[in-house]
C-alpha cells in the first residue's frame, strides 16, 4: 500500500505493461502463449479497492480481449482471499468462456500449480522444501535478471520508440465488429 500512496495507481499499471511488453520480445511467447501465477498473500481487500475500479476492470477486459497480442494459456490464483470470488463473479459477465475457464482459483494449495505449470518453472519461494529438481531459480534471482534486461539500451530504445506517438489506430479504417480476420487455431508448433 505504501507504494501506491508513494506513486500512485497510474504507476503500477505502467509497470504492469512494461513488463507484458519485454515478455512480448520473447518469440516463445508469443508462439506458445504464457501461463501467469498470480500469488495474492498479503492482498487486501483496501488495497484491492485502491487498484480496482469498475472502469479499470471494464479497461482492462477490453486490453485483455482486444489489445494484448499474448495468449493466455492460464491464470492461476494462488492463496486468493474470499473477496476475490466476488471481484470474479462481477468480471465474469464480460468475459467470453474461453477465458473463464482459463482463471483456476487453487485457495492455499499449491499442488495443482506443480502439476498444471510444472515446478521447473516456478520460482524456489513456491517448490516444496525436499524438490531437487531444477527450478526458475529465486524470485529475487528471476526479477533481477528481468531488471537487467530492461535496463538494455535495445529495451529502452523500443519503449521510446512505442512511446513516440508514431503508433496509433485509424479510427476511419478501424473494423466495427470483432469478426476475426484469420485464425491461427491449428498453428502446429515444434
Amino acid at each position: 500500500m505504501d507504494l501506491l500512496k508513494r506513486w500512485g495507481v497510474e504507476y503500477l499499471y505502467k509497470a504492469f505493461f512494461l513488463v507484458y511488453e519485454w515478455l512480448l520480445l520473447d518469440e516463445r511467447l508469443q508462439v506458445y502463449g504464457t501461463v501467469v501465477v498470480l500469488d495474492y498473500t498479503d492482498i487486501t481487500l483496501q488495497l484491492m479497492m485502491a487498484i480496482s475500479s469498475a472502469e479499470t476492470a471494464k479497461k482492462s477486459i477490453v486490453f485483455f480481449h482486444k489489445a494484448l497480442p499474448m495468449r493466455m494459456r492460464g491464470v492461476h490464483m494462488y492463496n486468493e482471499p474470499t473477496f476475490i470470488d466476488v471481484f470474479m463473479s462481477l468480471v465474469n459477465p464480460f468475459l467470453r468462456q474461453k477465458i473463464k475457464d482459463r482463471f483456476i482459483l487453487h485457495g492455499q494449495s499449491l499442488v495443482k500449480i506443480h502439476e498444471d505449470v510444472g515446478m521447473e518453472a516456478l520460482p524456489d519461494e513456491y517448490l516444496p522444501d525436499d524438490y531437487k529438481g531444477p527450478s526458475a531459480g529465486s524470485a529475487e534471482k528471476i526479477i533481477g535478471a528481468m531488471l537487467d534486461d530492461m535496463k538494455k539500451p535495445e529495451f529502452q530504445e523500443h519503449i521510446r520508440d512505442l512511446s513516440s506517438g508514431k503508433y496509433g489506430v485509424d479510427m476511419e479504417k478501424r473494423k466495427t465488429d470483432d469478426t476475426p480476420a484469420a485464425s491461427f487455431r491449428k498453428l502446429n508448433v515444434s
